[in-house]
């Protein structure tokens, strides 16, 4: 995408599904910003396509955890 990203410092609304979101995000960050707005940008109303989740119908799933992981972690998790 051509467009760059322009968050505003201020609360406002996001567009979490534009196409620069992540650029915009790291932006916030990297000045240190509490919060920012995409309500000023050109590209507001654009959306990427998302691929959707793919679920599983199974209450029996098994997570293989890196042996690395202490055993206290282990239990918490399942």
């Amino acid at each position: 995408m051509s467009a760059q990203p322009s968050p505003i410092r201020r609360r406002g609304e996001r567009n979490l599904y534009c196409p620069n979101y992540g650029h915009c995000l790291d932006m916030a960050v990297e000045k240190k910003w509490r919060s920012f707005s995409c309500s000023e940008c050109g590209l507001k109303g654009v959306q990427e396509d998302i691929p959707a989740v793919r679920t599983v119908n199974d209450s029996n799933i098994v997570y293989e955890l890196p042996r690395s992981l202490p055993q206290a972690v282990w239990y918490s998790i399942g």
